[in-house]
């Protein structure tokens, strides 16, 4: 008798296959990337318009719009078996609606254990739990390493943002807190705004006491014009004293799965850099 593939979604619910999925349509690029890198790239049936990595995959498959709007009748020609979801990327009413579809697998990733967590479900609804388990063995190498030997880094207290006018940064539950937090970097955050990705005043950036700013390419493209600016507006902040403004492959800090395998790695190198 044939054992059903159970994984649990993102609020606790289980979702059950009766064999592992053939036909997926993945709308986080993140999960595309990671479904990918398991060696489950034939079962990939569509993608989204964000779903730019790795290349060869983003040619090759046909696209059913963006995350926050696929197009349900693209996706249901596809005649997909599984869909992949993020509660983060995927509106709640596109995803009730897919339900409707095919069995459809919701994430939550907020912590690194979340990725590996996720890393494992899709190795089961894929049939590579082997290569699941090596992915999750390289982070956890990485994790302990970081954590018996911490990184000697002159500045702590990052600043992360995440988009411009309005400014906006990172608060406590997000992926890229834990990450960074796990690389020995101590982000700065806002209890007082309790959003997940806070609005920021110039007021609140020049009082914070940053002593590095990070500025990814994504979600905002921070350009070196961008940045410029910002040591303009804030020449007495710490970090602009420090010359101590990074711009960073986002990709690597908020791509969760496959890029947890050298995401701690990174952002040290980053931090040392001359």
């Amino acid at each position: 008798m044939t054992v059903p593939i159970v994984v649990k979604n993102f609020n606790g619910g289980e979702l059950s296959l009766p064999k592992p999925a053939a036909r997926i349509v993945s709308l986080v690029p993140s999960i595309t990337e990671t479904v990918y890198y398991l060696g489950a790239a034939e079962r990939i049936a569509g993608i989204t318009e964000y779903c730019i990595h790795p290349h060869p995959l983003y040619k090759s498959r046909p696209r059913v719009g963006g995350p926050k709007d696929p197009s349900l009748a693209r996706i249901r020609g596809l005649k997909p078996d599984l869909i992949l979801a993020s509660k983060e990327e995927n509106a709640r009413e596109a995803v009730e609606k897919l339900r409707g579809i095919a069995p459809t697998f919701v994430c939550e990733v907020i912590t690194l254990d979340d990725a590996q967590s996720l890393i494992t479900s899709l190795g089961a609804l894929t049939d590579t739990g082997g290569k699941a388990a090596e992915l999750n063995t390289v982070i956890d190498e990485a994790r302990r390493r970081f954590a018996e030997h911490p990184p000697e880094y002159d500045f702590h207290r990052a600043l992360y943002l995440v988009w411009k006018r309005p400014y906006r940064g990172i608060g406590e539950r997000t992926y890229i807190c834990n990450l960074l937090t796990a690389a020995g970097v101590k982000p700065l955050l806002f209890p007082q705004l309790p959003s997940r990705y806070p609005e920021l005043t110039p007021e609140l950036i020049a009082q914070s006491g940053a002593e590095l700013v990070i500025f990814p390419d994504e979600p905002h493209n921070f350009t070196y014009r961008d940045i410029q600016e910002f040591r303009e507006q804030f020449r007495e902040l710490p970090a602009v004293v420090n010359h101590a403004l990074f711009k960073v492959d986002g990709a690597t800090l908020c791509w969760y799965g496959y890029r947890t395998t050298y995401a701690l790695d990174y952002i040290a190198r980053v931090m040392t850099q001359p």
